[in-house]
């Protein structure tokens, strides 16, 4: 602020501040340090960056809009939105994840389509960009080829990889789930062991694996994905009740028993973590038939709450 009072009409100073306000999420602010630039004095960049700035306040209106109700007038901000970038690939992209946004899959996809013929070759950070709106509409028949494609990209970064990762977990999670539904269990269970053979640690297929694996009836296989989830994180109450869920399904009272001791404000006497979490607990002590000590959980419970 002192530098830009110093030198209130230079464009380098306003151009390095408005860079600043944008990095502060002051996109309007922004767009004013830079309106006081005169014309002749905007570079390349100072244009692009009005350019991008303008374009992220049409999307954020359009989706404050939409949460106020008005979908009508967000539609018609991101239509202008969209004329007024036409030409500029990597804007028009951010307005197709506008209207992905406001569940317009069909135009989001039908602009992102336009923008691939314009380009000879899109490198792979766009292709993944285009992969992930093909994963939010769930358009699954065309997803496994293009993630194959771009997985044979010879320049991908670790931020590409790490996209390529989680959309090919994602796709991995809707068959499984699918499969699931369908009553094709060992299909599921094979499909998320794909999954993890990538990265045997990631806790959401996990989850799966052992969501189909008591479907299979085998709560003791459930059991070891749960205990790995809750080593990664030991704060994990979803993973920590489904424990003991599968130790009551497997008839193991006393290891279930021990691991609601292990946080229960009855027996812990620090009354921290989740209300919804000790319900729970209460829940399990009554599937053990101490129905005592549930009655009294539950009152401690109350008090606190």
């Amino acid at each position: 602020q002192d530098f830009l009072q110093a030198r209130p009409d230079d464009a380098a100073t306003l151009h390095a501040f408005a860079l600043f306000q944008s990095g502060q999420n002051e996109d309007l602010a922004a767009l004013a340090t830079l309106e006081r630039i005169p014309e002749n004095d905007r570079t390349e960049s100072i244009t692009r960056l009005q350019r991008r700035l303008w374009t992220r306040v049409q999307t954020q209106r359009a989706e404050a809009m939409t949460r106020a109700g008005l979908t009508a007038e967000a539609k018609q901000v991101l239509l202008e939105t969209e004329s007024g970038v036409a030409g500029d690939i990597d804007l028009a992209t951010s307005v197709a994840f506008a209207w992905a946004d406001l569940d317009e899959f069909e135009r989001a996809r039908e602009l992102l389509d336009r923008l691939k013929a314009q380009q000879s070759a899109p490198p792979p950070a766009w292709r993944l960009r285009y992969a992930s709106l093909l994963d939010r509409s769930r358009t699954d028949a065309e997803l496994p080829g293009l993630l194959d494609d771009i997985a044979a990209s010879p320049k991908l970064t670790a931020d590409d990889l790490d996209t390529l990762r989680d959309l090919r977990e994602s796709l991995a999670l809707r068959q499984a789930d699918a499969l699931r539904k369908d009553g094709k269990l060992d299909a599921a269970l094979e499909t998320v062991r794909t999954a993890l053979a990538a990265n045997p640690d990631r806790a959401r297929v996990l989850y799966a694996k052992a969501r189909i694996l008591r479907a299979l009836n085998r709560p003791e296989a459930a059991q070891a994905d749960y205990r790995r989830i809750l080593a990664l994180d030991p704060n994990d109450d979803d993973a920590y009740l489904a424990l003991i869920d599968t130790l009551i399904e497997a008839g193991d009272r006393a290891e279930a028993r021990r691991w609601i001791d292990a946080r229960l404000w009855l027996r812990t006497e620090v009354h921290t973590g989740e209300v919804d979490t000790q319900v729970k607990l209460a829940g399990a002590l009554i599937d053990l038939k101490d129905y005592d000590l549930a009655h009294r959980q539950l009152d401690a419970v109350l008090v606190v709450a």
